[in-house]
């Protein structure tokens, strides 16, 4: 089976769906030797230190960026459109030196 199917969306559900699970410890032997490469369980638990906060911090941002855009009432990824500058009012002074 190929994991090409796992996309950053899946890998967000994944997370979201472990960080839900109630485990007291994790069996970082069996994990290092679950991985290719000859990894250690220090490397093992390393990688996945890095993954989650590479994951909680892109959640957060994603969370953060969805609920201001849609309380400001534009789309996902919309930036908003820049004020127009307001034209001052000639005073007489300016009237008079351009007389």
């Amino acid at each position: 089976m190929s994991l090409a199917h796992l996309n950053g969306e899946n890998v967000k559900l994944l997370y979201a769906i472990i960080k839900q699970m109630d485990v007291k410890a994790l069996d970082w032997d069996l994990i290092a030797q679950t991985l290719e490469g000859g990894v250690t369980k220090n490397a093992a638990r390393k990688r996945w230190g890095r993954l989650k906060q590479a994951l909680d911090t892109e959640l957060s941002t994603s969370t953060s960026t969805s609920s201001s855009a849609s309380c400001s009432g534009l789309a996902k990824g919309q930036k908003p459109t820049p004020a127009t500058p307001k034209k001052r009012k000639l005073t007489a002074e300016d009237l008079e030196a351009s007389a």
